[in-house]
């Protein structure tokens, strides 16, 4: 079903109905073909399961989307093999909110909607209040995280073991037990993720499809400085290292945060047609600058997430190496925006494994090199 075009014709009055009362309609005539009037007849009940076919049809679809995210180039093992190609671990908890919520926006975006999500966020304010305070065992908390959405029990590079770590957002911005090389590469991969490269910032529209994700109004000084140049959208799973550094060494002109005083729409990158998370969401403004190249990186909150931690001393004028931790995400996944002032080749791994798909690189890894 999913690779058939199953929606109504254009003139079908199933286009004019509101998204709740889509739904509606699929529950009567699907789910509860009991409460049809008796007086109904054979040829309008059968017009109402056809009107109702494609709706459980793109339900499916949908369902089958998040579920089943599209597939990128793992390139964070040192023994690369080009079919390495893997999926995002989503719960199904996980894939029913983000249906209701992002995918079908059946709470819209106002008022109610920012009053649900701090319910949903008021869930996760415990985090930072230690285990033993809360009654918890930390190696089951911090076991049962690993099993809920797929990171390693087998391998374990992180500097502490999971009974000690005193709450929960302790280790959701863990450390590793020796920190990762830095890459060669003029500019590094500033987190792991999954990365969508584009070759210049003013083409982000035309590929993702969305004429309003352009870098106007994100809060990026000068940001028409960034249009030509090359830029990337980063996006970490919940089961990724949630720390992010310095894709560049330079001095920090610019670092902000925007937007704190509402509450985030989901990262997923399915969302980029139709929302702009560089203007949406919670974010950070972090630019560095050096004699070759200027890297603004947009850090952008997600869903549960809306908690961006920058590194004490972090601020305009200080000096940054490549490779510095600059801060790290508490709860859940999360996304980088990274715009270059000039043209970025990639690196030869990404740019000779992954041939234009997706691919994910480890923090600090070489992802690209100075054109001209």
């Amino acid at each position: 079903l999913a690779g058939l075009d199953l929606l109504p014709p254009s003139n079908s009055p199933l286009l004019s109905c509101s998204a709740t009362s889509k739904y509606f309609i699929l529950g009567v005539g699907v789910g509860s073909s009991s409460l049809l009037p008796r007086a109904m007849s054979t040829k309008s009940a059968a017009a109402l399961a056809f009107l109702a076919t494609p709706i459980l049809a793109k339900i499916v679809q949908d369902v089958n989307l998040l579920l089943y995210p599209p597939s990128y180039i793992d390139l964070t093992s040192r023994q690369i093999n080009r079919q390495l190609r893997r999926r995002e671990h989503r719960p199904f908890s996980d894939v029913l909110l983000h249906l209701v919520l992002f995918r079908w926006r059946l709470l819209g975006d106002g008022r109610f909607f920012q009053s649900w999500l701090a319910r949903v966020n008021r869930n996760f304010l415990t985090w930072d209040e230690p285990f033993a305070e809360r009654g918890l065992d930390p190696e089951v908390e911090v076991v049962s995280f690993c099993k809920k959405w797929g990171v390693p029990l087998d391998t374990w590079p992180w500097s502490k073991e999971p009974r000690e770590y005193t709450t929960m957002n302790e280790w959701f911005c863990r450390s590793f037990k020796d920190e990762p090389p830095v890459g060669e590469a003029d500019v590094v991969s500033p987190a792991t993720a999954v990365v969508t490269w584009f070759e210049t910032a003013s083409a982000m529209p035309r590929v993702l499809k969305n004429d309003s994700f352009d870098i106007s109004d994100v809060g990026v000084p000068n940001h028409t400085t960034y249009l030509g140049g090359s830029a990337a959208i980063l996006y970490l799973a919940p089961a990724d290292y949630h720390c992010y550094h310095a894709p560049v060494s330079g001095f920090v002109t610019c670092c902000c945060l925007l937007d704190q005083d509402k509450y985030s729409f989901t990262v997923k990158p399915y969302i980029f047609q139709t929302v702009n998370i560089l203007k949406r969401n919670r974010r950070a403004i972090v630019v560095i600058e050096n004699d070759r190249i200027s890297i603004a990186l947009v850090i952008v909150g997600g869903v549960t997430v809306d908690s961006i931690r920058l590194e004490e001393g972090l601020k305009e004028g200080v000096r940054v190496e490549k490779g510095q931790r600059l801060g790290c995400f508490a709860r859940g996944g999360s996304s980088l925006a990274l715009l270059s002032s000039t043209k970025l080749s990639l690196a030869p791994l990404p740019q000779n494994e992954a041939r234009g798909s997706d691919f994910k690189l480890p923090v600090n890894a070489s992802l690209a090199n100075i054109t001209n």
